[in-house]
């Protein structure tokens, strides 16, 4: 009997723990009846390629230029429509440099932007308030999160609070707010007039919210409701520029299901050999040598392979080094990144080897040529 009471008694407390715990949450509005100051993002990246000069695709500042202007004229004219205020994408595979082309988005706005044609846009892209949210990189869910859509908010919240607190107590600490209550809480710091603020949203890592791979063609599921949610913030009447990247690992139209909601899909480049600045110089990266060369050109521009190539490079002097060491050490880095698209696709591997054998580029709709009798044992090799 005595045992009874004992845990009827603790469940009474805990729930007594519980709820104290939801009367203790506070609304941001209430918590900061005075705002919040800006605070610019912290990079959504910080790999050791972050710092290598930035490679966007020949064709990104065009298409950018071109969609920013229709935005921003859509928006002057009212017309709050999702066929007309759009939602800009960067998908690509994994590694290809998706968070490196959202973390440079500002930059890339403003520099493909005329000073004489496009003043007043230019100026409001300048003075832009930058979020950078990311599903990833230990901002990831909590499991108490239900709601990725006010996830993005809670941590618009820890890019104004970081100095003060950390994601897990901000979460403990207040109700969920909408990415709009963000954005009104820094307007009213500043006595701004949120309809007259520029906000650029950034969500890093949309792929995270999958529980299936088929959850881009779910419109029920909680990745495309949230990618739908942050669309529709456009038609806030704040001008608001929503970017967002994700994983994926086929066409698009396999990937993402049909809407009538504008897209803006912007391109992810191949690397060329990278540099860093020093100065006003450019310094190539890698070491200009026969060996070097082929292995950064066996990489194929894919730019997390670059990066494992040069951390596995480093302090090694390549005409001295054991290659097949090297090469291993390769292998596992890039296998530790990417196990899952490695061993989810095993079934591709011989095919795959027998195209990055052929050293060529391909034709996408002609057979790949035969292996060499040397390409042929090399992929007999277990």
């Amino acid at each position: 009997m005595n045992t009874l009471i004992f845990y009827q008694s603790m469940f009474l407390i805990y729930l007594s723990f519980f709820a104290l715990g939801t009367i203790n949450k506070v609304k941001v509005t209430d918590s900061f009846p005075d705002g919040l100051p800006y605070m610019k993002p912290e990079p959504l990246l910080r790999t050791s390629g972050a710092n290598w000069e930035y490679q966007p695709h020949s064709s990104l500042k065009h298409i950018l230029q071109r969609e920013l202007k229709k935005h921003y004229e859509n928006f002057l004219l009212g017309r709050f429509d999702k066929m007309t205020l759009p939602l800009y994408l960067f998908l690509s595979g994994a590694g290809t440099g998706k968070s490196r082309n959202a973390n440079e988005f500002h930059q890339t706005a403003i520099s493909c932007l005329s000073t004489q044609e496009d003043k007043d846009l230019l100026t409001k892209i300048k003075e832009a308030w930058v979020f950078f949210v990311s599903y990833e990189n230990g901002t990831s869910l909590r499991n108490d999160e239900s709601q990725p859509y006010l996830a993005i908010g809670t941590r618009m919240l820890l890019q104004l609070l970081r100095e003060k607190m950390n994601l897990d107590d901000i979460i403990e600490t207040y109700d969920p707010p909408s990415p709009l209550n963000v954005v009104s809480l820094v307007a009213k710091y500043y006595n701004r007039d949120v309809k007259n603020v520029t906000v650029i949203l950034v969500v890093d890592g949309m792929q995270q919210l999958m529980d299936n791979k088929d959850d881009g063609l779910n419109s029920d599921s909680r990745f495309y409701r949230t990618l739908s949610s942050i669309g529709n913030l456009s038609f806030s009447g704040i001008f608001i520029i929503p970017v967002c990247t994700s994983t994926i690992t086929g066409p698009i139209e396999s990937t993402l299901k049909y809407s009538h909601r504008k897209r803006v899909y912007l391109p992810v480049a191949s690397l060329h050999p990278p540099n860093y600045r020093q100065g006003d110089s450019l310094i190539p990266v890698f070491k200009s040598d026969e060996i070097t060369n082929t292995l950064v050109e066996d990489c194929g521009g894919h730019g997390r392979a670059l990066e494992a190539l040069n951390d596995c490079l480093a302090g090694r002097n390549i005409e001295e080094c054991n290659i097949n060491t090297l090469m291993n050490d390769l292998r596992h880095n890039l296998t530790a990144m990417y196990r899952d698209a490695i061993f989810g696709s095993v079934r591709d591997a011989r095919p795959i080897a027998r195209v990055i054998l052929t050293r060529r580029l391909l034709d996408l709709y002609t057979p790949v040529p035969k292996p060499t009798k040397h390409q042929t044992n090399l992929l007999e090799v277990d």
